[in-house]
C-alpha cells in the first residue's frame, strides 16, 4: 500500500510484476483471518509515505518577480514607486 500511496503522490505509473499476485494472495489470507488488518496496514503505509516525503529537501522559495506587479481591482496598474 505504501508504494501505491507514493506512486500516486509522485505521479509514477507502477508496473505489474510477477510477485504481485503472490502478495495479493497473502493479503487475502490475512483479511480472511482478520478483517480489520487492512486499516492497520493502511495506517502504517501512510506513516511510511509521510516519513519519506518528510525526508525530501524543500525547494528554495523563488524571489518575487518585480516585472509582475499586481493589478488592483480597478484594472489600472499601481502607481510607480
Amino acid at each position: 500500500m505504501g508504494s501505491a500511496f507514493l506512486c500516486a503522490d509522485l505521479g509514477v505509473t507502477p508496473e505489474v510484476r510477477d510477485y504481485h499476485a503472490q502478495c495479493l494472495g497473502h493479503w487475502l489470507s490475512v483479511l480472511k483471518s482478520e478483517s480489520r488488518a487492512i486499516f492497520t496496514a493502511a495506517t502504517h503505509a501512510q506513516r511510511a509515505a509521510d516519513h519519506l516525503h518528510g525526508l525530501q529537501p524543500t525547494p528554495d522559495p523563488q524571489p518575487p518577480d518585480p516585472a509582475r506587479r499586481r493589478v488592483p481591482a480597478t484594472g489600472l496598474p499601481p502607481p510607480a514607486p
